[in-house]
């Protein structure tokens, strides 16, 4: 008897949550070289390579709750503007909770926006609390986020990111490259044209880079490899972290490397012609066949390591 009761009293308890949502799409017919403007304020944003002359936007609201009314009402404090000027397509996306606390579970829902778009085009997305993944565009790439992800599998434009908390991942990007973060991890398969990386914390890896770098940060640990040639110059920075530049063998390159706090410069599987300082000390200046781009690495407060390796070849991931 007293078994039944507990098991009566458990099942009189459970609340039943059902799962709602709710879909709104648009597609626009665009020219040649379409940019997309694109604000959410929190979300998931994935971006798919269609066919040319037409992008279609469609948002997925899902949540799940025992109340319709509230659901609904849930719904419906969301606001979703479509727009078009031109080759330019605008969409905005807001919750009006957004910027006061509730404790109410209801507003805890998931926002999916799938955009599909020509490879030819340019985005700009804004927004606070974001999680984008990106197919292949040949445009331009702006992001301004709060915190959050990024992927990406080719930018072919130039790419500019902010975040103050992020995850940014990138297979390659063809033009100009700047990234600003307060703290987060960068991986970056290749860069075509320049990179400019400033983050005050955690971690940057590149895995080829062929033209200028310019990273900075102050607990940054850096992991850089160098293509062969190299265009431009290269300058690596941390205050804390350690910065560890990975080089072809077949390269040439000009090295001033130190660490002068409490770390070292050390190298391996290479046949450096030491100018000044030396291998396992504070500072190292030297070159590698005969000498070639500057390559500057400053590590105030960690080790430097600079590995030699196996030429890798110039592959482009312009085409793919």
């Amino acid at each position: 008897m007293r078994i039944r009761l507990i098991i009566l009293l458990l099942l009189s308890s459970i609340t039943l949550w059902a799962n709602h949502s709710r879909e709104v799409s648009r597609e626009f017919v665009v020219g040649a070289q379409p940019t997309l403007d694109i604000e959410l304020s929190q979300g998931e944003m994935e971006f798919v390579t269609g066919p040319e002359g037409v992008v279609t936007v469609r948002v997925v609201q899902s949540l799940s709750h025992e109340n319709d009314a509230q659901a609904n009402q849930a719904f419906d404090d969301w606001k979703f503007d479509f727009s078009q000027k031109g080759d330019s397509v605008v969409f905005r996306g807001a919750n009006r909770h957004n910027l006061v606390w509730d404790w109410n579970p209801v507003r805890a829902m998931q926002c999916t926006v799938t955009i599909t778009l020509p490879r030819s085009s340019g985005v700009a997305i804004k927004g606070r609390q974001l999680r984008v993944s990106l197919d292949r565009i040949d445009g331009d790439l702006s992001v301004r986020m709060d915190a959050g992800s990024l992927f990406a599998k080719r930018v072919g434009g130039d790419v500019s990111v902010k975040t103050l908390d992020g995850q940014l991942t990138f297979s390659s990007i063809g033009g100009r490259a700047d990234l600003n973060l307060q703290t987060g991890q960068i991986l970056i398969g290749r860069t075509e044209g320049p990179l400019e990386v400033n983050s005050n914390g955690g971690v940057l890896e590149v895995q080829q880079v062929t033209d200028t770098v310019k990273v900075s940060g102050e607990t940054l640990d850096v992991i850089l490899g160098l293509a062969n040639p190299l265009k431009g110059k290269v300058n690596v920075s941390s205050a804390l972290g350690s910065i560890v530049l990975k080089v072809e063998n077949t390269a040439n390159v000009t090295i001033d490397a130190a660490a002068p706090w409490l770390g070292a410069v050390k190298t391996r599987g290479l046949e450096l012609e030491i100018l000044s300082g030396r291998i396992g000390s504070s500072r190292l200046n030297a070159t590698l066949n005969g000498g070639g781009p500057l390559v500057t690495l400053r590590a105030r407060g960690g080790t430097v390591s600079i590995i030699g390796m196996e030429p890798l070849g110039t592959v482009s991931l312009l085409d793919r």
